[in-house]
């Protein structure tokens, strides 16, 4: 089980998933990630703080809505489909959701599907 924000390489990651999958492992990724991350709300003027190597950048969020939607929503696709072209299960958090409601929500789901 991966539990992460999978901010590394997606291909880098890909490949050390499917070395799991190659020794026959069971994988579950649980991404976890912030609803701002997902819906970007931002509307004045912010400093955004970066994480690990990354800079502070200070934007006007409205201009950069548009396209940092579509590269997150790219990085997204890119993950799911390569977890599902491996058989691994992807399983999409949010820090503002109940981690008991969601981890019930995908033992669940997993029980219909081995039926």
């Amino acid at each position: 089980i991966l539990i992460s924000d999978l901010f590394v390489d997606v291909d880098e990651l890909l490949t050390a998933l499917r070395h799991f999958r190659y020794k026959r492992h069971e994988v579950i990724v649980f991404h976890v990630l912030d609803e701002y991350e997902r819906t970007f709300p931002f509307t004045d003027l912010t400093l955004f703080k970066g994480l690990e190597q990354y800079p502070q950048v200070f934007a006007e969020p409205r201009s950069l809505r548009e396209t940092y939607l579509e590269e997150f929503e790219g990085f997204i696709r890119r993950i799911k489909q390569g977890c599902r072209q491996h058989g691994i299960d992807y399983v999409q958090l949010s820090t503002s959701d109940s981690l008991e409601v969601a981890l019930s929500s995908y033992l669940a789901a997993r029980m219909m599907r081995t039926k």
